[in-house]
């Protein structure tokens, strides 16, 4: 799959939840961290991970993994709760969020949106002012490296 879509151009998503039986058997850190070697292995360009717990150890996650962390959106929790789980992805330096059931499971979706983009604005420009972001459209194509998984935090 990862050579199709280097052929084709095309950034590959690797979405990894580790379940399953004897996971709840090694710390949640530990489960994370290989989730994210194995994203990279499978030659993703991307990885969507469930990250959770303090921003030191979601930041230890994000900080060993060479390709760019979306951070999964999780259960549905209190807005506040949400707010906070956000900030702090975000403050780990996960490169966005990939949320659904706490946006269109709000009271207001379309102000959830728009409470979560200011917080990710807010996260951009403080802790990424010289980060370029994942995705540009330069030309009509969309300018992000599909190199097998070689790319990394920096260069995307």
């Amino acid at each position: 799959m990862a050579d199709a879509c280097d052929r084709a151009g095309l950034p590959l998503l690797a979405m990894l939840y580790p379940r399953g039986p004897g996971i709840k058997d090694h710390p949640q850190l530990e489960t994370l961290l290989h989730a994210a070697s194995l994203a990279v292995d499978l030659g993703a360009d991307i990885v969507k991970l469930p990250l959770q717990g303090p921003v030191a150890a979601m930041k230890r996650v994000v900080d060993s993994c060479p390709i760019p962390i979306l951070a999964a959106g999780g259960a549905q929790v209190s807005d506040h709760q949400f707010g906070a789980f956000v900030a702090d992805a975000m403050a780990s330096g996960a490169r966005g969020l990939a949320a659904g059931r706490n946006i269109f499971m709000a009271a207001d979706p379309a102000a959830k949106v728009r409470e979560v983009r200011q917080l990710l604005s807010a996260a951009i420009a403080f802790n990424r002012a010289d980060t370029p972001p994942l995705a540009d459209a330069v030309g009509g194509q969309m300018a992000f490296p599909t190199n097998g998984g070689a790319a990394t935090q920096e260069h995307v």
